[in-house]
């Protein structure tokens, strides 16, 4: 949201906060990773300790406040992860604050956008979940929130197929857009007479 160098920005005020913070903290965490806004730490000092940890980063800044979720059986990090027997079990993680609130399909986007979108997150799912179960189930909760956003389940069906199709090794593979000139969908194409000059 915003001007294009908001995330540039953000990053960078964000490795300032990391590092002015652990400079004052008489323990640190073993490992710090981020990706914006998201933080892993790995701690190795004893729950106790961590709390304190915690409790000096929420009042560290006066308007950055962070929430935490601490476990030693499931890993949250862009995506939930557990051991299971010898296998490294992934699936998607969804906020709790994910209100599930999708473009709607009378939008003056370009057709394409609303095409996309399920497809676009039936991918993510089968990009995220390792087992079949997780992800038939997750993709059944999406069909619920795109229907509940006036997406047809025909339509919606579809595209969960189509990326169910994909091997989950092959979903990380990007291709080339086509960029489109025209943004309302809606819209006819400007003819000559229609143009102003000044």
């Amino acid at each position: 949201m915003g001007t294009k160098m908001a995330p540039l920005y953000a990053n960078i005020f964000m490795g300032y906060l990391k590092q002015q913070l652990l400079m004052l903290v008489p323990l640190k965490p073993h490992m710090w990773l981020r990706f914006t806004d998201d933080i892993d730490i790995q701690w190795r000092h004893g729950r106790k300790d961590l709390y304190e940890f915690l409790d000096k980063a929420h009042a560290f800044h006066k308007t950055i406040k962070f929430t935490s979720d601490i476990s030693n059986d499931n890993h949250i990090f862009l995506g939930k992860s557990h051991i299971k027997g010898s296998q490294l079990v992934r699936d998607l993680y969804l906020n709790p604050t994910d209100s599930h609130q999708y473009l709607l399909q009378t939008t003056c986007h370009p057709r394409n956008c609303c095409k996309n979108i399920p497809y676009s997150l039936a991918l993510r799912i089968r990009r995220k979940c390792s087992q079949e179960a997780d992800y038939e189930r997750r993709t059944h909760e999406l069909s619920s929130y795109l229907c509940r956003c006036g997406y047809k389940s025909e339509y919606v069906g579809k595209a969960i197929t189509k990326a169910s199709s994909m091997q989950r090794h092959e979903t990380p593979k990007y291709k080339s857009n086509t960029i489109r000139n025209t943004f309302c969908s809606n819209v006819p194409p400007l003819s000559p007479q229609n143009i102003r000059h000044h």
